[in-house]
């Protein structure tokens, strides 16, 4: 019985020094699995984007938090974070948390965002449409910045470039889900793991 317990404490003891010794990084900030091309000419100033990622707070912050692998996907996860921007911040294009190879929706809960898009590749056939909750959808025209109040989604089919500015003095809360070739190996087929 004690070899028992003494394995235990062992293999929780190194559970968590590894777990400490990690620091955690949310996906929603890093990079896809796909190597960048050239961003686009930036729309955010540089003010609003110096020192961007750390005015935008990410949660859950976790490597694979809220995130599953569908049983019949064995190339993409989903999963979900929430990204609260400070007011007067851009997210710019090239930031690592836009660079994702798959779909993604966002949804604005609080505060007033632009939004604008480029195509990441000259022959993308990638689109973005956005819509109000009680409206009518409509395609995002590349390099056309949309202003997005509480309710507002855009839905992006592709990976694409775009960027997020939080407007009119107060911050915005943006839900984002994303459908994308998987960074990490969260094991197994389905399920998260914290």
């Amino acid at each position: 019985m004690s070899r028992v317990v003494v394995a235990l404490l062992f293999a929780i003891a190194v559970a968590l020094a590894a777990v400490g010794a990690i620091a955690p990084r949310s996906l929603a900030l890093e990079e896809g699995p796909t190597p960048s091309p050239t961003p686009p000419p930036e729309v955010c100033d540089a003010s609003e984007t110096d020192g961007w990622d750390d005015r935008v707070y990410v949660e859950p912050y976790g490597e694979a938090d809220a995130l599953v692998r569908p049983l019949d996907s064995e190339f993409q996860d989903l999963y979900l974070v929430v990204w609260d921007i400070r007011a007067g911040t851009c997210v710019p294009y090239a930031a690592e948390g836009n660079q994702k190879d798959g779909a993604i929706v966002l949804i604005v809960r609080d505060g007033v965002v632009e939004f604008t898009a480029e195509p990441y590749f000259e022959e993308s056939e990638a689109f973005a449409t956005w819509g109000r909750t009680h409206g009518d959808s409509q395609d995002v025209e590349f390099g056309t910045t949309v202003t997005l109040y509480p309710g507002d989604w855009v839905t992006m089919n592709d990976q694409m470039w775009f960027t997020l500015r939080a407007i009119g003095g107060e911050s915005a809360e943006v839900l984002k889900a994303v459908w994308a070739k998987p960074p990490i190996d969260i094991g197994g087929a389905g399920g998260t793991r914290k």
